[in-house]
């Protein structure tokens, strides 16, 4: 099986708010999960800015968690899988927890979004994760991905403010 086309998550949709309600899987051994999706944000932001940069957080945790390892985390847009691929080696925690973040305030993920690709409701991000064990199966749970914009305002000419700080030096 490839990454994200093996076991299904149950219960999907409880990873679209921290409620302590969990998106859960069983990962067969040395199997991988199949996408655990989360789009439509409806994110705030103003018409025209500039994306600078996505975070994306997790709180998950795993049963046996040691043997659990993301298999790929990557944001889409349009529908379709883009940018980098920010999976983690790194074993998934035994107790529920803000556990990963990936990206940042200016990292756009080598894939160029802008205003309207962030704002799409099928922007969002997707996670598959591996059981590395060789004779157990493992459940691994997610209570929350969460994607963060970092942005810059569209600038609508020089601000008012910006005037008041201006001095005009007499130069003799």
């Amino acid at each position: 099986t490839t990454q994200g086309s093996g076991d299904d998550w149950s219960n999907p949709t409880n990873a679209q708010s921290e409620s302590g309600t969990y998106a859960s899987v069983d990962i067969t051994k040395q199997e991988y999960t199949a996408w655990l999706r989360a789009s439509n944000f409806s994110f705030g932001i103003p018409a025209g800015a500039t994306i600078d940069g996505i975070e994306v957080r997790i709180k998950r945790y795993g049963e046996n968690a040691s043997d659990l390892s993301d298999s790929s985390l990557r944001l889409h847009k349009g529908g379709t899988v883009s940018g980098d691929d920010k999976a983690s080696a790194t074993a998934w925690p035994s107790t529920n927890g803000w556990s990963a973040t990936y990206g940042g305030p200016t990292d756009m993920w080598t894939s160029g979004y802008g205003y309207a690709d962030v704002t799409d409701s099928t922007f969002g991000v997707q996670l598959s994760v591996y059981n590395n064990h060789s004779y157990a199966a493992r459940f691994a749970y997610v209570d929350v991905l969460q994607i963060k914009i970092y942005y810059t305002a569209a600038s609508a000419g020089i601000p008012e403010l910006a005037m008041r700080h201006f001095r005009q030096r007499r130069v003799a």
